[in-house]
């Protein structure tokens, strides 16, 4: 999968700040997934947005973040110098109407077209025209007719959706062990949900709705012996799951075991 900034839902009345954040913290769920987020760098390096950008207002450690997303490489390179659209083409988002000429969303277009279904993706600012839409329709006047549809990430959560689903079961031959988004834990969110909270090796700690158990992935075994573990509500250790279906096997339970939250 891979993403594009889409600087059109950074709109002329609607908080920059609001929509820069946003594109920082998707751009760091793609980047933690290994997921390329690219960037249109003729706009962010503009002179109108660099003069908008000094007026926003932001904490002092997220500023330092979002300047390194929208004027450097780190997160997001810049497109264009591997372009697959035609600069002269135009371009047409369905919903909202809206007309593209040379803009990350014609490149992302010409991307989709010529990969998977569904394997590219706009990141657009959720308080715009743009916002709370999942995909969006977009045409070109070279393609007689044909539309190609992108996944649109409005949220964190969404991003995290489209990764989750793009990805395939962990490898049980892989030697490290798996991340987040190759579990179950990512996958169903409905079922469980982020706590804020780590557990010493640094993994995430989930919390299954239902049960309110506490899950992690236990970050020392790999492959054929890759699991889950899982805790009560009130943090003793019940057992171990698998990681693409959250069954809990008991026989792993550890006597004594605590996970201090």
């Amino acid at each position: 999968m891979i993403a594009f900034l889409n600087e059109r839902s950074l709109e002329p009345h609607s908080d920059w700040s609001v929509g820069l954040k946003l594109f920082l913290l998707v751009a760091q769920e793609f980047a933690a997934a290994g997921e390329p987020v690219f960037r249109d760098a003729r706009y962010f390096l503009s002179i109108e947005f660099k003069r908008r950008f000094n007026h926003l207002a932001f904490p002092s450690e997220q500023r330092a973040l979002v300047q390194s997303l929208v004027f450097s490489d780190r997160y997001c390179p810049c497109w264009t110098p591997l372009r697959e659209s035609d600069s002269d083409t135009e371009y047409s988002c369905e919903d909202p109407m809206t007309a593209l000429i040379d803009e990350s969303l014609s490149e992302a277009a010409e991307r989709a077209r010529t990969n998977e279904p569904l394997s590219v993706a706009a990141i657009s600012a959720f308080n715009s025209t743009f916002g709370n839409r999942l995909r969006l329709n977009v045409s070109s006047t070279a393609w007689n007719g044909v539309h190609v549809e992108l996944l649109n990430a409005t949220a964190v959560a969404a991003a995290r959706e489209f990764i989750a689903q793009r990805r395939g079961h962990y490898d049980r031959m892989s030697r490290v062990a798996p991340r987040d988004f190759q579990t179950i834990l990512e996958k169903d969110t409905q079922r469980f949900l982020r706590t804020g909270r780590t557990e010493r090796r640094g993994r995430r700690i989930f919390q299954e709705n239902q049960t309110r158990r506490f899950y992690y992935v236990d970050d020392a075994h790999n492959g054929h012996v890759a699991h889950l573990e899982v805790f009560s509500e009130d943090g003793e250790h019940m057992g171990i799951a698998d990681v693409d279906t959250g069954v809990l096997d008991d026989s792993g339970r550890v006597e004594g075991r605590i996970l201090r939250l």
